[in-house]
C-alpha cells in the first residue's frame, strides 16, 4: 500500500496508515476531518484524518474501571486532545468521531458527543470481511503490526519485539544528542580561547574610561540629588522579582526578562519554555503562567503574543507593563 505514497512504513507510521486503509475501504473518509478513537487496554489510540492526510496521532493509557470510574479521566484526555487539534486547525475542526474497541462505553460516547457537538460515525469492519474474504484476518497495509481480529472486530497491538526496538532507537537518539551537546560545548570553549587579547584589552579599557567619566560626574553632583535620581529612575526590583517568582509555575522556565521605560511607563516582556509530560500539558502550563501574570497586582496589560510547539515543549512570549 506504500508503493505510490510519500509515507514510508516505520514503527510510527504503520498503525495510522493501516487504519487509513481500513477506513478507506469502509468509505468514510472525506474532506471533513474524522477522529478515529480506539479504546482497548492497555492503550487508547487517537488518529485524526482529513482525506488522505494523517494530521494527528496520540496514545493514552487505559486504566481499570476501579481506578477510573466510567473512564471519566480517559474521556477528559480524549476531549483535550480534540481541543488541541481544533485549536491547531480552527477552520477545519473534527466534526466526526468514530469509536472502536471493547473498552468503549455508551457514557463516554455520549459525553464526547455533547462536549464537541460532533457527529458519531458507526464503525462496522464486518463490511471489510465481506468485501475481501481471502485476507479476512490481515488487513492490507497492516504489515504485521496492526492485525484485525475477526472474532472481536478490533485491532491488535504492536508486538513486544517492536516495542523493544523502539526503546533502543530512543536510547540511541538520546546518546547522540548528549554527544552532540558535549561536542558543541568543546567547540564554544575553543572559540572563546581564540579571541584576540588585544581587542579584549581595548574593550575593557573603553569600559573603564566610561566608568571613570560617570564617577567624576557623580562627584560633582550633590549626594542627595544623586540618591533621589537613582530611586526615581529605577522600578521596584525586589517586588518585581518576588511577583515574577510567584507567577512562574513548576515545569516552566523563563529564558529572557526585559523591562524598558517608554514615556514614563515601564513596559517589558518575558519569554520562556513550558515542558510538560506532553504537548497538551505544556499548553496548559503556558495558560497557567499567563493567568498568574494577569492576577498579579504588579502587572497590567498582560498578553500572550507568541506560542509555538517544539515537540512536546511550548515556547511562548508574554508582554506586560508595571502597575506603579
Amino acid at each position: 500500500m506504500f508503493a505510490h505514497s510519500r509515507t514510508k512504513p516505520s514503527l510510527y507510521t504503520t498503525y495510522p496508515a493501516a487504519v487509513h486503509s481500513l477506513l478507506d475501504k469502509l468509505q468514510v473518509l472525506s474532506d471533513k476531518p474524522l477522529a478515529f478513537i480506539q479504546v482497548e487496554k492497555p492503550l487508547c489510540r487517537i488518529v485524526v484524518f482529513k482525506g488522505e492526510e494523517i494530521r494527528l496521532t496520540r496514545e493514552l493509557p487505559v486504566s481499570d474501571a476501579a481506578e477510573d470510574a466510567e473512564t471519566s479521566g480517559l474521556g477528559k484526555d480524549i476531549y483535550r486532545t480534540l481541543l488541541f487539534y481544533n485549536d491547531t486547525y480552527p477552520e477545519e475542526r473534527a466534526e466526526r468521531l468514530m469509536f472502536a474497541g471493547s473498552c468503549v462505553t455508551p457514557e463516554m460516547v455520549e459525553s464526547l458527543k455533547q462536549k464537541t457537538g460532533a457527529e458519531i460515525v458507526p464503525f462496522d469492519p464486518a463490511a471489510v470481511f465481506e468485501m475481501d474474504r481471502q485476507a479476512a484476518c490481515v488487513h492490507p497495509g497492516c504489515l504485521g503490526l496492526a492485525l484485525l481480529e475477526p472474532d472481536r472486530l478490533d485491532f491488535g497491538f504492536v508486538p513486544f519485539s517492536v516495542q523493544e526496538k523502539r526503546r533502543i532507537k530512543r536510547t540511541l537518539v538520546l546518546c547522540s544528542s548528549a554527544a552532540a551537546g558535549v561536542l558543541l560545548v568543546f567547540i564554544l570553549i575553543l572559540s572563546r580561547l581564540s579571541f584576540d587579547l588585544k581587542d579584549l584589552d581595548a574593550f575593557h579599557g573603553g569600559i573603564k574610561g566610561e566608568i571613570r567619566m560617570k564617577e567624576d560626574r557623580l562627584r560633582e553632583m550633590p549626594l542627595e540629588f544623586v540618591s533621589q535620581s537613582i530611586e526615581a529612575s529605577q522600578p521596584p526590583w525586589s517586588e518585581i522579582l518576588m511577583e515574577l517568582a510567584a507567577a512562574v509555575p513548576p515545569g516552566v522556565a523563563l529564558s529572557t526578562f526585559t523591562l524598558k521605560d517608554v514615556k514614563r511607563v515601564w513596559r517589558g516582556e518575558v519569554t520562556g519554555v513550558a515542558d510538560g509530560s506532553d504537548e497538551i500539558n505544556s499548553l496548559l502550563k503556558v495558560e497557567e503562567t499567563e493567568d498568574n501574570f494577569t492576577k498579579s497586582p504588579l502587572f497590567d496589560g498582560v498578553k500572550l503574543t507568541e506560542r509555538e510547539l517544539q515537540g512536546e515543549r511550548v515556547e511562548f512570549k508574554i508582554i506586560y507593563q508595571l502597575s506603579i
